[in-house]
């Protein structure tokens, strides 16, 4: 109900075409009748990350043991680092919303609490405070942690990014001074 200027809610609203939300795309209902719920939507959200991101560790073990790993090996896992440095940032936003999902709930007239995600999650009893411990972890992990990691990783390389501001502030400059002379020339010319 935070009225957001128009072009906050423009760029959230193409934001999420791109956003991975996969996760609520497959029908775990139709697949897994048992156990279809919101636990597994959350389960599955936030451990496709990791489980992917375990790809180039698994990679490197095995390349550690064999004595000559081939050449092609670091730039795969180099492309593979990649890919999972952008799932993150698309899989941020749903996942973020999943985990805190599993903290709201709501009251119902006849006083039971269902969790507002699923209604079929009743909240505040056994299974409710494992999810939310769950929750609690995965909280550190993606709403908490990524903003971290980004922040670490800037930190890290920010010797390389201040000199690629530094080269982009001077091409800048040439690119100003070039076009001053163009239009002196074509005032003098004139």
């Amino acid at each position: 109900s935070i009225p957001y200027p128009d072009m906050y809610t423009t760029l959230l609203r193409w934001l999420t075409l791109v956003e991975l939300n996969w996760a609520d795309v497959i029908p775990f209902q139709c697949i897994f009748k048992e156990y279809a719920s919101f636990y597994l939507a959350l389960a599955v959200k936030t451990l496709f990350l990791p489980a992917f991101a375990i790809v180039p560790v698994v990679a490197r073990c095995v390349a550690f043991r064999l004595r000559r790993p081939p050449a092609w090996l670091e730039g795969a896992l180099s492309k593979w680092n990649a890919l999972v440095f952008y799932l993150l940032f698309l899989i941020y936003p749903s996942v973020s919303a999943k985990v805190f999902a599993a903290f709201q709930c709501q009251e119902l007239d006849d006083g039971t609490s269902w969790l507002r995600a699923d209604f079929t999650v009743p909240c505040y009893d056994e299974a409710h405070y494992a999810l939310m411990i769950y929750a609690g972890f995965m909280a550190l992990v993606y709403p908490i942690g990524t903003p971290i990691l980004y922040y670490w990783l800037l930190r890290r390389h920010r010797v390389e990014l201040d000199a690629l501001r530094t080269n982009q502030m001077l091409r800048v400059r040439l690119l100003q001074q070039a076009r001053a002379r163009r239009a002196y020339a074509a005032m003098d010319g004139t």
